[in-house]
């Protein structure tokens, strides 16, 4: 994946702050999703010998490295490690290598969901032009729901399938939303109901595809484990 780059240093400390310390509430049998910002977070730790250079590039504190892939190896199992820590730097371990691979995988498809007719364009005259502005992951579980809203004609019928309430329902649409920016409308809303929009049945493929990243991740990651745990 190509080296993201950021206007300013506080954009990208905005974001981290928001993707990589922002709590999800899920219910406590659901399995907390990947942050993206996290999994990006990572793969930049990944092509550098240390979190301190991570940390210069991404214009944020060591620490905030740390805590984000630190938060990272808990989502992804409470006993995975990605890198061997030492006084001379980081390298990656198996589980690390294989989540390399899987994780560009996620990323590259999020960029699709923003950059090919979902909230990304911009209208000026007869031409369309990518925003430059620097935008938010994406959330999976905004995702999920969405996915799961779907199918239904309204979001009551949506929040009783996932055991929450209308308006969570309708609050991660909204944000979703807007993380999309103006073209990424998911629903016509009326008294009858919803609807998908154009941007919504792009959404739903591209969607699937995001969520079905994130268990192949999972999945290499565990694979790797295993093995490593298995030659010790």
């Amino acid at each position: 994946m190509p080296d993201q780059k950021y206007t300013t240093a506080e954009e990208v400390k905005a974001l981290l702050k928001r993707d990589v310390g922002r709590p999800v509430r899920l219910p406590e049998t659901h399995q907390p999703h990947l942050r993206l910002r996290q999994v990006e977070v990572f793969l930049e730790a990944a092509k550098r010998p240390n979190f301190a250079v991570t940390a210069r590039e991404l214009g944020v504190t060591p620490g905030t490295i740390s805590q984000a892939i630190a938060d990272l190896e808990h989502s992804l199992g409470g006993d995975v490690q990605l890198f061997e820590r030492s006084t001379a730097g980081a390298t990656l371990t198996p589980a690390g290598k294989a989540l390399v691979e899987k994780a560009t995988q996620l990323m590259d498809d999020e960029t699709s969901v923003k950059d090919a007719g979902i909230g990304a364009e911009e209208q000026q005259g007869d031409r369309h032009v990518v925003s430059e502005q620097v935008k938010p992951h994406l959330n999976l579980r905004q995702i999920e729901i969405f996915l799961e809203a779907a199918k239904h004609p309204k979001f009551a019928t949506a929040a009783r399938e996932l055991g929450v309430t209308p308006t969570t329902i309708s609050q991660a649409i909204a944000v979703l939303e807007h993380d999309l920016g103006e073209r990424g409308k998911l629903f016509d809303r009326s008294t009858a109901g919803v609807s998908l929009t154009h941007a919504g049945k792009l959404l739903v493929e591209r969607g699937k595809r995001l969520l079905k990243d994130e268990s192949a991740v999972r999945d290499a990651v565990l694979d790797a484990r295993g093995g490593d745990q298995g030659t010790k």
